[in-house]
């Protein structure tokens, strides 16, 4: 859920560079792709954390 709305805003954003500011489509789906690559990593950061958290009780509580 966390990565819809900069989805969304990203899209807003390519609509807005192509037809507003006239630059062509492969030039805001490039930007696009690299602002989704950025926000993929994150949440992939994110899961780490999450998971090493999870693990650190299971081992606290000598489940694993």
């Amino acid at each position: 859920m966390k990565t819809l709305l900069p989805c969304l805003l990203g899209f807003a954003a390519m609509a807005f560079g192509h037809f507003v500011l006239g630059f062509p489509w492969e030039t805001c789906l490039l930007v696009m792709a690299l602002g989704a690559i950025v926000i993929l990593s994150n949440e992939i950061q994110d899961l780490r954390s999450e998971i090493a958290f999870i693990r650190s009780i299971l081992d606290d509580r000598d489940i694993l």
